[in-house]
């Protein structure tokens, strides 16, 4: 009885941590301009002397692991905190729930919103890498629009309702994604025909990464939110994304005897794709599962020292 209660708990936590992810206004904000970002991608693609796509893919690539990491900065850490700072979290401990239902909860919250976002930034990709260094394409353009247009009227309908828009439309957008692709590949630049396309594998391995690197980084930010307040968890966390690429490089090297910290943050580079665009080789399926390892191990790390550092507040 009491597992299974713990169990209810857990996923009502997840539940209810997901959908006030969604509807923070700070997370379509970043989610919006990420998706422009990437989406705008192509048109850098003139200043390439090879392969613009390779461009394409590498820019785009780089843009997602980078909002995929704001997101869980400005959205997941921040969140966290002020659900400590607005007495939220102590109602909660004040039911048959313990500090460690409390952060898997926002944990897996987390990792479900940060899916859908790293899963439209990935399909945005894809696009961009389709586009590639042409100024039109039809079928580029009717898949995108079909998309906004659907995201757009359900959240309309969700408004009409006194439902949140934006979580409507982010929903819409997820479901919507994959079926808006199909059909805009069967469309060329000027809308005639084409042979169908597959999703570049480089877009597939940069979603998975991206999406590896935003919970690693939303661990540490929720461990950090159960000592500090909103804007200083989320600037900790971004100031930690920005001292992650030096880890295994300079950063280390200025430390000398204390480079053992580093070993504190996650390591960025085991993320970034880096050439892997213009080299046309695909990423090694037993790399990504070893890169799964350790966010997996990182994140638990993070787990265990956020609920010891919950139990151990005074709320």
């Amino acid at each position: 009885m009491t597992r299974g209660l713990s169990l209810r708990a857990v996923v009502g936590l997840a539940w209810t941590h997901y959908l006030e992810l969604l509807r923070q206004p700070v997370f379509g904000v970043v989610l919006a301009v990420g998706l422009t970002v990437v989406a705008i991608s192509p048109q850098l693609a003139v200043f390439s002397l090879g392969r613009a796509e390779a461009l394409v893919l590498d820019l785009g690539a780089s843009a997602l692991l980078f909002f995929s990491v704001f997101l869980a900065a400005v959205a997941v850490a921040a969140g966290s905190s002020e659900r400590l700072a607005d007495g939220t979290t102590s109602l909660l401990l004040t039911q048959p729930i313990g500090p460690g239902q409390l952060v898997i909860g926002n944990l897996l919250g987390a990792f479900a919103g940060l899916a859908q976002a790293t899963f439209l930034l990935g399909f945005t990709l894809a696009w961009a890498a389709r586009w590639g260094r042409q100024w039109w394409h039809g079928g580029v353009l009717v898949g995108e629009g079909l998309l906004l247009l659907g995201a757009l009227v359900w959240g309309v309908r969700a408004s009409l309702r006194n439902e949140s828009f934006q979580a409507a439309a982010i929903s819409a957008a997820t479901l919507l994604a994959p079926l808006c692709w199909a059909l805009s590949q069967v469309f060329g630049p000027r809308l005639g025909l084409v042979e169908f396309a597959e999703v570049p594998r480089l877009v597939l391995e940069a979603s998975v990464l991206g999406w590896q690197a935003a919970l690693a980084f939303a661990g540490l930010g929720i461990l950090l939110a159960t000592r500090l307040g909103p804007g200083a968890s989320a600037a900790l966390t971004l100031i930690a994304f920005l001292l992650s690429s030096l880890v295994r490089g300079p950063l280390s090297d200025a430390l000398g005897s204390l480079a053992p910290l580093t070993y504190l943050l996650p390591d960025l580079q085991l993320y970034w794709l880096g050439d892997a665009g213009y080299t046309e080789q695909p990423v090694p399926g037993a790399y990504l599962a070893e890169v799964g390892l350790y966010t997996s191990l990182y994140v638990t790390a993070c787990l265990a020292l956020a609920t010891s550092s919950l139990a151990r507040r005074e709320l």
